[in-house]
């Protein structure tokens, strides 16, 4: 009795193996009747995020939730949606997080103009911080013009050079000698 089924289990696991492939086509096949402007789609692919997929637009992401929702954009466009519309489908179902720029309205103009304003707010940083160094030099440079007269420059170097070159008496001390090379000094 066991032998009279072998055939027909045959013929039940050859249809199972052949019914498979079937089903393995992607869904990007089975949209290709419907009619919807393709660019339009890629566009709105680029600006939707995989809610699966860490910062990735469902244009690049793989993942089946991914494929499944390029179809659905496809579907809508075939319907006749416009890309508003579409959006505002994911943002219902996913919420603002869903969109990969957001909205410049509301509080969402803020993303949008805030890096501007930090641009300019460095560049105007480190113009003013150019120009605060440049004056110092400058204030240098001029402290260094109006105290910089080499007669007192060379009269220290002299006082200098008479306490390091004189031989003092034994009994003096160094004090002695520097208070009268300045007295020499003062007179001279």
């Amino acid at each position: 009795m066991q032998a009279r089924y072998i055939p027909l289990l045959l013929i039940l696991l050859s249809a199972f193996i052949f019914v498979h492939p079937l089903h393995a086509q992607s869904p990007e096949q089975e949209l290709s009747t419907v009619e919807y402007d393709e660019k339009e789609a890629y566009a709105i692919d680029g600006m939707i995020m995989c809610p699966v997929c860490p910062a990735e637009t469902i244009d690049q992401a793989q993942v089946p939730l991914a494929r499944q929702m390029k179809q659905i954009i496809r579907q809508k466009l075939s319907e006749g949606q416009t890309r508003e519309q579409i959006l505002d489908y994911f943002v219902d179902r996913y919420g603002e997080q869903i969109l990969a720029a957001p909205k410049r309205e509301g509080f969402h103009l803020i993303a949008w103009v805030a890096p501007i304003f930090i641009v300019f707010g460095g560049l105007s940083l480190g113009i003013f911080a150019l120009k605060s160094m440049k004056n110092v030099k400058e204030d240098v440079g001029l402290r260094n013009t109006i105290s910089g007269d080499n007669e007192d420059r060379n009269r220290y170097l002299g006082i200098v050079d008479q306490i390091v070159s004189q031989d003092h008496p034994s009994g003096s001390s160094l004090e002695d000698t520097i208070n009268s090379v300045r007295e020499d000094a003062d007179r001279g």
